[in-house]
């Protein structure tokens, strides 16, 4: 089993295709159901309370 990193959001870091994304708070779509396998992670942005980075894997 091999994992490719993806993400769909703006203010991401990019080296090809999105890796980790800069979300709102607020933003719970990275957790909505979906038919792939996909592990994602959520954490905070130091000093800017508002944000969070994301990351997702998706199975390939």
């Amino acid at each position: 089993m091999s994992c490719v990193l993806l993400s769909k959001r703006i203010d991401a870091y990019q080296t090809g295709k999105q890796l980790l994304a800069k979300i709102s708070v607020d933003d719970t779509s990275v957790l909505n159901d979906s038919t792939e396998n996909i592990i994602t992670l959520v954490t905070c942005v130091k000093n800017q309370p508002d944000y969070r980075w994301c990351v997702q894997a998706r199975q390939k």
